[in-house]
C-alpha cells in the first residue's frame, strides 16, 4: 500500500501537469490529468475538493456544464468551505438555466467569505462578483418563471377542451377519413398520434397521489409519465401545451421517477459512462436500461423548456449531451439487442433528439452569432449530418403500420434538414447585405440556393402541414432578396395561395399561425394579386424583377431611408 506522503506527492505532481495542461488550453489533456489525481483517493478532503473544482474548471472551458456542475458539487460537497466549489457549481447552472441551483450556489459562496470588516480588497472584488451572480441568477429565474406563467405555452382551459387545437381538428378529419396516408402522410397523422402520446404522460400526472408523511412528501404516480410526455414532444414538439399546475406535477413526476429508476440526474455525460459498465456487472441491463432512459428523457425535457423559455445554452447542452450518451452506448454496446438497452438508443429516437437540438443550435447562434460556439457551417453540417442518417435509415415495420411514427422520425427530419440549409445560404446572402448597407449582386446566388433550398423542404412537408406554405413563402422571400423575375416568383406565390386552406384545416389556430406562419404567407399572396392587378393592367409584365419596396428597410432600418434620399 503506497504511503500517505508518496500518494500525496504523485497527487501534487498530477495536479501541477494538469494545471500547466489547462493554462495552455489544453482542457481535455487537464481533465484527464485531474481524474488520475482524483483517483489517487488523496485523503485530506482540501485537496481532493481543490482538485473536483479544477477539473470543473476544465469542463466548463469546454462548455461540459453537466459535467462541471457534477464536478462543482462533489468539490462543495467535500469542502463546504471551499469557495470555488461554489462558484463552478453556481456558473455551471447559470450556463444551464438552473437558475434556483445557481442562486443557492452564490449564496453559499458569500458565507465561504469572512465578515464585512475583514475582507481584504481581494475579497472585496469577490464579493462584488457573487453578488452580480446572485443577481443574475435571480433575475433570470424571474424572467423564465413569468415566461412560463405567462408565455405561448400556458393555457387556463382544460386540456382538449377546445376543438380548434390542432390535434382535435386532426382528431375530427380523421374520423371523417380525411387524413391521406401513403408516402407522404397528413400531418394530422404526425400531430394526432404525438397528441396521443403527450396525453397520456399529462394523464398520468393527474392521476398522481402526494402524501404528507411525517414533514416527508411522498409522491406515487405512474413510471411511464416521462416517456409518453418526451415521446409525444420528439414526434412533434407543436403537441406541447401546459395549464397552470403542469410544472409543479413535472418536478413531483421527475423526482418519483429519478428514485424509482434510480436514474442519475443532473451529472454529466463522463459520470454517466464511468458507471453504465459498473452498474452493468452488478445489476445487468433492465435496471440500468431505466435508469439510463429516465435520465435522458428528463433532459430531454429540461433542453425543451429551457429551450423556450430564453434559457438557450441550457437547451442547447442537454440535447447535446443526451446525442453524445447515446452515441457512446451504441458504439460501446453495438450487439446488445434493442429489447436490452432501450428504444433510446434506436435511430428513431436519436433523429428525434437531433430535430431538437439544431433548432435549439440555430436560436442560440441567432442570439449570440459565432461566439455561442456554433458557426453557420457548423450548424448547415449539422442539418446535412440529419438529412444524411435519416435517408440511409430503412424503415421499420412499424413505420408502414403508423404513418405518424414514418412522418416523425423519416419525413419530417429531412424537410427539417432542408429547411436549414436553406437557411443557411439565406444567412450567407444577408451578411452581404449587412455589410454593404444595400442590396448586393454578389449576394443573388446565396438567396437563389436558399430559395432552392427552402422548396424542396416545403415539397418534403405534407401539403396540410403549415410548414408547407410558410417555406414556400420564405423561398419567396429568399428570391426577392436575390432580385428574381416575377416568372419565377408568382408561381410560387400561386402555390402558397391554394396551398393556404388545406393547412389551415388543421393548422389554422397554431401557435406558428398566431406569430409568423401567417403574416409571411399572408404578404406573398398579397403580393401575387397585386402584381395579377397591374399585369392585367399592363403596367407590369413577367420579365421585370420586383419586391416589396420597404424590403431593405425592414433589415437594415432607417439607414436605408437615407441612403435613398
Amino acid at each position: 500500500m503506497a504511503s500517505v506522503s508518496s500518494t500525496t506527492s504523485v497527487v501534487e505532481a498530477l495536479k501541477a501537469e494538469a494545471n500547466v495542461l489547462h493554462g495552455q488550453g489544453n482542457y481535455q489533456g487537464a481533465y484527464q490529468k485531474y481524474s488520475e489525481a482524483i483517483k489517487e483517493k488523496p485523503k485530506d478532503p482540501r485537496v481532493l475538493s481543490i482538485l473536483f473544482a479544477n477539473r470543473a474548471a476544465s469542463c466548463l472551458a469546454m462548455k461540459e456544464y453537466l459535467d462541471a456542475l457534477s464536478d462543482g458539487q462533489k468539490a462543495a460537497q467535500t469542502d463546504p468551505s471551499y469557495v470555488k466549489g461554489w462558484v463552478r457549481v453556481a456558473t455551471a447552472a447559470h450556463a444551464l438555466g438552473e437558475w434556483d441551483v445557481s442562486s443557492r450556489a452564490w449564496t453559499s459562496a458569500l458565507k465561504c467569505l469572512p465578515s464585512e470588516t475583514d475582507l481584504s480588497p481581494a475579497e472585496a472584488v469577490l464579493k462584488a462578483q457573487f453578488e452580480d451572480g446572485l443577481k443574475a441568477a435571480d433575475a433570470a429565474d424571474a424572467k423564465q418563471k413569468a415566461s412560463v406563467e405567462g408565455g405561448k405555452y400556458h393555457h387556463e382551459i382544460p386540456l382538449s377542451a377546445s376543438n380548434d387545437f390542432p390535434w382535435m381538428r386532426a382528431l375530427a378529419l380523421a374520423e371523417q377519413g380525411k387524413l391521406v396516408k401513403g408516402d407522404l402522410p397528413s400531418s394530422g397523422f404526425v400531430i394526432l398520434n404525438a397528441y396521443r402520446d403527450f396525453i397520456q404522460g399529462i394523464t398520468a400526472m393527474k392521476q398522481m397521489v402526494v402524501k404528507n408523511v411525517r414533514g416527508n412528501v411522498n409522491v406515487q404516480s405512474s413510471p411511464s409519465g416521462l416517456t409518453f410526455l418526451s415521446n409525444g414532444i420528439i414526434r412533434d414538439e407543436r403537441v406541447f401545451h401546459a395549464d397552470s399546475q403542469f410544472f409543479d406535477r413535472l418536478e413531483k413526476q421527475t423526482q418519483f421517477e429519478t428514485r424509482l429508476t434510480n436514474a442519475w440526474g443532473m451529472v454529466g455525460p463522463k459520470q454517466i459512462e464511468k458507471e453504465v459498465p459498473e452498474r452493468l456487472r452488478k445489476l445487468g441491463w433492465l435496471p440500468v436500461r431505466r435508469a439510463l432512459a429516465t435520465t435522458l428523457r428528463i433532459w430531454l425535457l429540461k433542453g425543451f423548456f429551457d429551450s423556450n423559455t430564453g434559457a438557450l445554452n441550457g437547451g442547447v447542452e442537454f440535447y447535446k449531451r443526451i446525442l453524445d450518451v447515446l452515441e457512446w452506448g451504441r458504439r460501446t454496446y453495438p450487439n446488445v439487442p434493442s429489447e436490452e438497452r432501450g428504444v433510446i438508443f434506436e435511430g428513431s429516437f436519436v433523429r428525434g433528439v437531433r430535430r431538437l437540438y439544431i433548432p435549439a443550435v440555430l436560436s442560440l447562434h441567432l442570439k449570440n452569432g459565432d461566439s455561442c460556439g456554433y458557426t453557420l457551417e457548423d450548424i448547415r453540417d449539422l442539418a446535412e449530418e440529419l438529412k444524411a442518417e435519416t435517408e440511409a435509415s430503412p424503415r421499420t415495420p412499424e413505420s408502414y403500420v403508423d404513418p405518424g411514427f414514418y412522418g416523425s422520425f423519416w419525413v419530417y427530419p429531412v424537410a427539417e434538414a432542408l429547411s436549414i440549409i436553406g437557411w443557411y445560404h439565406m444567412q450567407l446572402g444577408l451578411r452581404r447585405v449587412d455589410k454593404k448597407q444595400d442590396f448586393d449582386p454578389e449576394a443573388d446566388a446565396d438567396f437563389l440556393k436558399s430559395s432552392e433550398y427552402y422548396i424542396q423542404a416545403a415539397e418534403k412537408y405534407p401539403t396540410d402541414d403549415e410548414k408547407h406554405p410558410y417555406f414556400l413563402a420564405v423561398a419567396v422571400d429568399a428570391l426577392w432578396w436575390g432580385g428574381a423575375k416575377l416568372e419565377v416568383v408568382l408561381p410560387l406565390c400561386r402555390k402558397i395561395r391554394a396551398a393556404m386552406p388545406e393547412a389551415d384545416a388543421i393548422w389554422e389556430c397554431s401557435q406558428m399561425a398566431k406569430t409568423n406562419r401567417n403574416a409571411n404567407c399572408r404578404e406573398s399572396i398579397l403580393f401575387l394579386e397585386k402584381c395579377e392587378d397591374e399585369i392585367a393592367e399592363g403596367t407590369l409584365s413577367l420579365d421585370m424583377a420586383l419586391a416589396p419596396s420597404d424590403l431593405l428597410e425592414r433589415r437594415i432600418g432607417k439607414l436605408a431611408q437615407i441612403q435613398d434620399k
